[in-house]
């Protein structure tokens, strides 16, 4: 009777073993995601400063933009880079203000 109630609580011990390890390693997958997608969306920042900084006398924004990141770790991911901009006058001159939001995600709708 002893030796059931031993077997049966040590294979309950590696169940409970086995599922923390399973959990920890979907954790640790989520955790490299979450860094990928971190990086592509600051690509996606850097990609809007660029387009801002490189642009035509009168062109305020870059269009709304889906970028498809290049081979490499983010490339599972989709970035989406929308600007808007706000001029204002500031002792006289004319100050044009540009706000970007990037998001990256690896599930496109």
């Amino acid at each position: 009777m002893t030796a059931i109630f031993l077997i049966v609580i040590l294979a309950a011990l590696a169940g409970f073993a086995a599922r923390i390890f399973s959990v920890q390693q979907q954790s640790s997958g989520l955790d490299v995601q979450g860094s990928q997608a971190y990086a592509a969306a600051q690509s996606g920042i850097d990609w809007g400063a660029y387009q801002i900084l490189t642009a035509a006398p009168g062109v305020t924004c870059p269009a709304d933009t889906d970028l498809v990141m290049p081979a490499g770790p983010a490339s599972a991911f989709i970035v989406t880079v929308t600007c808007a901009s706000t001029a204002t006058t500031e002792a006289g001159n004319t100050v044009t203000m540009y706000q970007l939001l990037s998001t990256a995600c690896n599930q496109p709708s």
